[in-house]
């Protein structure tokens, strides 16, 4: 597949998975009362930014908005395609695309998981431009459009219908350990994360964390 040029946007988490993991972090700390929440709370949600990123994945489910230089064929199938480089996504992922030359304009299509990561693949064309529009970037005013593309799809671990939130138990317990880590060892963390460990994709956990996850890092498939 042709490399693409891509902007991605994400929306906010479609649910709260606070109130599920609080209290499991208070009950590693062995803490009571609700006088530590607020600190908890942040700590909770660091973590989970910073166990997304050291993972490459989205751990609650959030709608991801592309914008895209063209599209490209891949062996896949017949059809042009967009590549998301999020995951995990889902066969019911997509949510719409448009053509955004002069402007925007409706296209089918369909979410294709590969390698948990995200192919939507285009099954109509705008109708003003020839079928070369893949890798046509000028609007109708002869002005450089560099991104005529936009697609949206959900990724992310969602919650079923008994509103139970898929993540799976190891990302879950990461999350939960390095909350109370950084109760235990406020100075030694940052934003950026542990200043020893284990490193992936920018951000460091420490030994015993990154072990648990290792498995879950995503390796771009392109």
């Amino acid at each position: 597949m042709m490399q693409q040029a891509a902007q991605l946007t994400y929306g906010a988490p479609a649910f709260d998975v606070v109130p599920e993991l609080l209290p499991r972090v208070k009950q590693a700390l062995r803490l009571s009362g609700s006088s530590f929440d607020a600190r908890l709370t942040d700590y909770i949600r660091v973590a989970l930014d910073l166990i997304g990123r050291y993972t490459n994945r989205i751990l609650v489910e959030c709608e991801v908005t592309g914008r895209f230089n063209h599209a490209s064929r891949t062996e896949l199938s017949c059809y042009p395609a967009v590549y998301f480089a999020v995951a995990p996504v889902y066969r019911d992922a997509f949510v719409s695309v448009a053509w955004s030359v002069d402007e925007d304009e409706p296209l089918t299509g369909f979410a294709s998981p590969y390698l948990d990561q995200g192919f939507v693949f285009l099954t109509s064309e705008p109708a003003n431009v020839s079928l070369g529009w893949v890798h046509c970037c000028t609007n109708g005013d002869g002005l450089q459009e560099p991104y005529p593309i936009k697609a949206v799809i959900k990724a992310g671990y969602k919650q079923n219908e008994l509103d139970v939130w898929l993540c799976p138990d190891a990302l879950k317990q990461a999350v939960i350990s390095l909350a109370a880590y950084f109760y235990e060892h406020p100075t030694d963390c940052s934003d950026c994360g542990c200043s020893s460990g284990s490193a992936s994709n920018g951000v460091r956990l420490p030994p015993t964390i990154a072990m648990l996850i290792s498995t879950y890092i995503v390796r771009r498939a392109f």
